[in-house]
């Protein structure tokens, strides 16, 4: 009998309950670079029976960082409705309503990395809710372009090297004396401006493989400067470019 009760009294309940929709479903994901403010995070809430209404307050415990480390502090969140009033406290979200919710977050000390939390739409009347949220923080782009640009650099002087030894073994000259003299030879002025054309195409080469590998491999990098190795990889990135001009350049010379 006891338990006849109880069910009755659930199915009641459940017959009564409101029904929250949110308006962002999906994870919301945001993209900064280090040291940039989030813009806020705006969402909306509704009431869908349209016969019932609840008592509804948001919360969140931070964002974890990926992989370990600091994460996201909950104080660094400021949850409002609509009129800059606190959502984090209880209010009636009644039949029908339609109410904005803007989520801040201090993020101008945060470090690159990637972090994923939710914020808790708790309800006294109806089932609770979860906004799934994912940051990326990444360092800044013209880092990368430089570091990439660094790669570069050393891959051109590889290329110089390689001719350097190719030459000691032909001339059984001193290694070290051979590479500071074609060091000298190849960048010096009046070679570079001797074979201007040649300059001219090889930076073209070096130019669109740097623009179009650049686009290939920052994006998959995320949230660049999380770990030492971005900068390894796009250092190594930089020196493969080159040597991949160098390759497509012998093929066409033979040809």
């Amino acid at each position: 009998m006891f338990l006849l009760v109880l069910l009755s009294i659930t199915s009641v309940f459940a017959d009564n309950q409101a029904e929250i929709s949110v308006s962002r479903s999906e994870e919301i994901f945001k993209a900064i670079t280090e040291s940039e403010s989030l813009e806020p995070i705006i969402f909306h809430l509704s009431e869908e029976s349209d016969e019932f209404a609840t008592r509804i307050k948001l919360f969140t415990d931070g964002l974890d960082k990926e992989g370990g480390g600091k994460g996201i502090d909950p104080t660094l969140f400021t949850i409002t409705r609509e009129g800059g009033v606190d959502a984090t406290e209880y209010f009636v979200l009644n039949k029908n309503d339609l109410i904005q919710i803007s989520i801040t977050i201090k993020t101008e000390n945060v470090s690159p990395g990637t972090y994923k939390g939710k914020v808790i739409i708790d309800a006294t009347n109806a089932t609770n809710k979860e906004v799934l949220l994912k940051i990326q923080v990444s360092k800044p782009l013209w880092l990368a372009v430089i570091l990439n640009l660094i790669g570069v650099g050393l891959g051109v002087v590889v290329v110089v090297v390689g001719i350097s030894v190719g030459q000691q073994e032909a001339g059984k000259m001193d290694t070290i004396q051979v590479l500071k003299k074609e060091l000298i030879k190849q960048f010096s002025m009046a070679n570079l401006l001797k074979q201007i054309k040649s300059v001219f195409g090889v930076a073209f080469v070096i130019f669109w493989t740097f623009v179009i590998a650049f686009i290939g491999i920052y994006p998959k990098l995320g949230a660049f400067g999380a770990s030492p190795i971005d900068y390894l990889t796009i250092i190594t990135y930089g020196v493969t470019q080159v040597g991949a001009s160098k390759i497509a350049a012998d093929v066409l010379k033979k040809k």
